[in-house]
């Protein structure tokens, strides 16, 4: 968190200024005089000073010498905000190791922007150089209808601020979207590469298989053709189990979600699944379940949304390594079932919780073994089509994971799907 020093004997201005600078990341201190600002900054130590010039006691000029003359306040940057507009004012400011100079009246896109500059330099600029107008973005003209307000006694002053808020707070939001983005195509283009990676290895490694029919003797030990065959075989099934994983996603994203219908009992599906998996075996699971008289109704049908189950836990226990221990809690609102399991497994970068929702996504291709990659798609794919959503938790890698399945409540059954 950056701190800002505001030194103004105005109060109106100083409001304007703090309300401009309204940030989460900014700790904001204010002065309303020389002294108490030269104070302030020895103290705090804050991380930019917005100095007015003409203040009683200590000119904001005189503060810029002092706060120069000292090594510990030698290298805060200072931002002038003054009505003092003559070139002669503005070369005292530049001998007085002013960094920025704006004058009153003044945009506040303009001082968000000298800010920035300061902060984040394009190029290296000497600490007594004032920028000369090369801003990173064109400005607004000052309508003379903002001219009038920024004239206006603090009511009005009041409301003009409270627009330029809503102005600065739809920007931040609109840069802040814009990093998400830019951070997501990144995300994307590795995640490009990966899938080629994950792509090339799940066919060729089977079809590497086949090439034993050139080994095949028929004449050979009776031993050894079952090998060959077995090797074969075993290439066949994973290519086919691959190729129909691979059909069956793109027929249930494919499905319009109003279309399939059923009900099911969430907490018969989460017992009948954990009865159903030897994969469970030596796995700690904890439950947390409603009461055996309270069914949990959702939309679905038990095959599919057992599914769905089968495959996150299976999940879970694949990239658990050591502590093989899932927790799984069912909850339920008026309008919701909601449906948690957790891990302690290898988790994943909380960038990546959208994205391993995606066919052919693994979050460890380094390690990865053997599979369609498609298991979390396809569970995804289900239950949206059900109307629910799908989504992964993790704090980062080593952390373990939660999956939570939301489906619609639903209060009587209704004709099953597939």
């Amino acid at each position: 968190m950056k701190t800002i020093l505001i030194a103004d004997d105005e109060p109106s201005l100083r409001m304007l200024t703090r309300i401009t600078l309204d940030d989460p990341d900014y700790r904001i201190l204010e002065a309303a005089d020389g002294s108490t600002a030269l104070d302030l900054v020895r103290n705090e130590k804050p991380d930019l000073l917005i100095l007015d010039w003409m203040m009683p006691g200590l000119t904001g000029i005189e503060v810029a010498h002092i706060l120069r003359q000292d090594p510990r306040t030698a290298t805060i940057p200072i931002i002038m905000l003054t009505a003092k507009g003559q070139d002669t004012d503005k070369a005292q400011g530049r001998a007085a190791g002013v960094n920025a100079y704006l004058v009153k009246p003044f945009s506040p896109l303009e001082l968000l922007q000298q800010i920035q500059a300061i902060w984040h330099p394009r190029t290296p600029r000497a600490s007594n150089e004032l920028p000369e107008g090369d801003l990173p973005f064109d400005l607004p003209e000052v309508t003379a209808e903002v001219q009038q307000q920024l004239n206006t006694p603090s009511s009005q002053l009041a409301l003009y601020a409270r627009d330029l808020k809503r102005i600065v707070d739809a920007e931040r939001q609109k840069a802040k979207e814009l990093a998400e983005a830019n951070a997501r195509l990144h995300i994307l283009d590795q995640l490009k590469t990966d899938f080629l990676s994950f792509i090339s290895h799940e066919l060729r490694t089977p079809l590497n298989a086949f090439s034993a029919v050139d080994i095949f003797e028929p004449h050979s030990d009776p031993k050894e053709q079952a090998e060959v065959l077995g090797i074969i075989r075993r290439g066949y099934e994973r290519l086919h189990e691959f190729v129909e994983r691979g059909i069956e996603y793109f027929t249930w994203s494919a499905l319009n979600p109003a279309d399939p219908t059923g009900t099911t009992d969430l907490t018969q599906v989460v017992k009948h699944t954990l009865t159903a998996m030897p994969e469970l075996t030596g796995v700690t699971v904890r439950l947390h379940l409603p009461p055996a008289d309270a069914p949990c109704l959702a939309h679905g049908t038990h095959q599919q949304i057992g599914r769905v189950v089968k495959m996150v836990l299976e999940n879970a226990v694949k990239f658990s390594a050591e502590e093989k221990a899932i927790q799984i809690t069912l909850a339920q609102s008026p309008q919701h079932a909601t449906l948690t399991i957790t891990d302690r497994g290898e988790g994943f970068p909380p960038e990546l919780a959208r994205e391993i929702f995606r066919p052919f996504t693994t979050t460890n291709l380094l390690h990865h073994s053997r599979g369609t990659g498609l298991s979390l798609a396809l569970a995804s794919a289900i239950v949206e089509t059900y109307g629910g959503t799908i989504r992964a938790e993790s704090l980062g890698p080593g952390q373990g994971a939660s999956f939570i399945i939301e489906l619609p409540t639903a209060l009587s059954p209704s004709p099953s799907v597939v």
